[in-house]
């Protein structure tokens, strides 16, 4: 086992960590120095709040129901988090890579392309009347009228409805093409908003609004990671499904302007913000649909259990063994669920990588075609070299070789 790395032998937990009351047979545990946020059992809890800097390990075996391998474990495990008084988040203390890898990290992970646009805490704040007012019931009301709008406008005039899509220009103007992505955009800051804003009426903080790489595209976020101290199901799912609500407001009210108006841009932007909306709602990689889904099955590390869970199944077919670190068991209640997923996830990530190339060559093909194939066979073969590191990786754990051997 690791020994923990932090100097003290009497172990106390960082100043600033925060551990919420319990929520069912978990209580969230919130490093607000490093933004994390960790569920734990709450005997786990329990024992991380007794780390007072005045007992040793062998006391706290002694006063707790842990056995000392299991206080050991606890610490290390608790250290790796920067949970523990001179300790760091394991990521931090790792070390740095150097050559290819260290490029290709840099590259494809998602860590190192951010870039922080605003922080909406104190404006959600100080406007805290409008953000509650949003959820009252009125308000509500009002968002179920305007979301089934489109419906209740094809009732009321189902003639006006067909003749106008009957008859639709597929032509735009590049003034009517130029107001279509200035209204996305729009659209797309407002979605993020509508996390804030759904999140601060629950309680939450809001501190960062910003933009990521996804797959090498660029994309809009909103950090809500405080919504997992709610204790509510239903308000985190509510946080995580704020934005595409929005969206799919704003479309029904496009609806509605486009049959009464017959302004084409309005069609088009009805349909990219769709498109945009029901994408979101794709649950196998990390979009709002994901963290929907994290939060209706309560599975916080669904992708990381996931991947286990199709490791598992791999090596049962191989008859290797499986580590005895994983996080999820085989007689879990949610077992093949998260199987499902982790497959579903191992097909989704290729895909999503091949369309973050293919839009690459589309953006730059229109500026120089030449510029666009070398950068498209570039990052094609820095991604096809990643993938065969970590195939041989996984391949070398799994000791394959070795057992072949032991066949023969």
């Amino acid at each position: 086992m690791r020994k923990i790395t932090i100097s003290s032998s009497k172990p106390k937990v960082k100043q600033g960590v925060i551990i919420e009351p319990a929520a069912g047979e978990h209580r969230i545990v919130h490093d607000p120095e490093n933004r994390g946020y960790f569920r734990l059992g709450i005997r786990e809890a329990d024992f991380l709040g007794t780390l007072d800097g005045n007992a040793s390990r062998e006391a706290l075996a002694k006063r707790t129901a842990f056995s000392t391998q299991q206080v050991e474990f606890m610490l290390s495990w608790l250290a790796d988090r920067g949970l523990l008084e001179g300790s760091q988040p394991k990521a931090a203390t790792t070390q740095s890579k150097s050559g290819l890898p260290k490029l290709l990290s840099f590259l494809f992970s998602s860590e190192s392309w951010r870039w922080h646009l605003v922080n909406p805490d104190k404006f959600l704040d100080r406007n805290i009347g409008a953000v509650h007012a949003v959820f009252s019931k009125a308000a509500l009301l009002s968002h179920l009228l305007i979301f089934l709008a489109p419906a209740i406008y094809f009732l009321w005039s189902p003639k006006d409805v067909l003749d106008t899509f009957s008859h639709i220009d597929i032509e735009l103007s590049w003034k009517q093409g130029l107001i279509v992505y200035l209204a996305i955009l729009l659209t797309i800051a407002l979605h993020e908003f509508a996390h804030a804003i759904t999140c601060k009426h629950f309680g939450g903080k809001v501190e960062k609004i910003a933009v990521k790489l996804l797959y090498l595209q660029p994309v809009v976020y909103c950090d809500v990671s405080d919504s997992w101290r709610f204790r509510e199901t239903r308000e985190k799912i509510a946080v995580a499904a704020a934005g595409i609500f929005l969206q799919l407001e704003i479309s029904a009210i496009a609806f509605v302007l486009f049959v009464a108006t017959g302004w084409v841009a309005l069609y088009f932007y009805m349909v990219f913000n769709l498109i945009i909306a029901l994408l979101n709602l794709f649950p196998l990689i990390k979009l709002d649909g994901y963290w929907i889904m994290v939060h209706a099955m309560d599975e916080p590390n669904l992708m990381q259990k996931g991947l286990q869970a199709v490791d598992r199944q791999v090596r049962k077919l191989l008859r290797v063994p499986v580590p005895d670190n994983t996080l999820i068991a085989s007689d879990s209640n949610n077992y093949w669920k998260i199987l499902i997923f982790g497959l579903g996830h191992c097909l989704a990530v290729p895909c999503f990588w091949i369309l973050g190339l293919s839009a690459i060559y589309r953006y730059v093909s229109k500026i120089n075609e030449q510029v666009a194939l070398v950068l498209l066979s570039a990052f094609a073969l820095l991604l096809l070299y990643k993938a065969f590191r970590s195939l041989l990786d996984y391949i070398i754990s799994l000791d394959i070789i070795n057992k072949i051997k032991g066949t023969l």
